[in-house]
């Protein structure tokens, strides 16, 4: 016979998600109330929508403990899907360039091009 398993709902499944993509892209380290507040922002309306995906999901900007961060918000579960990488705000001209960088979220532009560059000269010492 089969043994019945835990099964994890879509709404945890969502929150375990959102709490790494906040993690990874953004340094907040997101527990129940930090979630809440957010959800809080949203349903209170203070906070900016980017755009309707469809009935159920929608995306805004917003800013959290003075951070400024794009969350995916799927309203049928009330639920935070995803955090959007930072590169999103500077597009919808939600937060600049030197604002993200001084938060740590973006590398300054001259950073990339420096590890490109680097990139560049390992491949082609790798071929000799």
């Amino acid at each position: 016979m089969f043994k019945a398993r835990n099964k994890t709902s879509k709404a945890k499944c969502q929150r375990i998600h959102a709490k790494n993509r906040a993690s990874r892209r953004y340094g907040l380290k997101l527990n129940r109330f930090d979630r809440k507040a957010i959800v809080s922002q949203i349903r209170n309306g203070d906070c900016k929508l980017v755009e309707k995906q469809s009935n159920r999901v929608s995306i805004y900007n917003l800013t959290y403990n003075e951070i400024p961060v794009q969350v995916v918000f799927d309203h049928q579960r009330g639920e935070i899907v995803s955090f959007l990488p930072p590169e999103n705000l500077l597009r919808d001209e939600y937060a600049t360039r030197e604002q993200l960088e001084s938060l740590g979220l973006l590398r300054s532009e001259e950073t990339v091009v420096g590890h490109f560059m680097k990139a560049i000269e390992n491949m082609q010492g790798e071929s000799l």
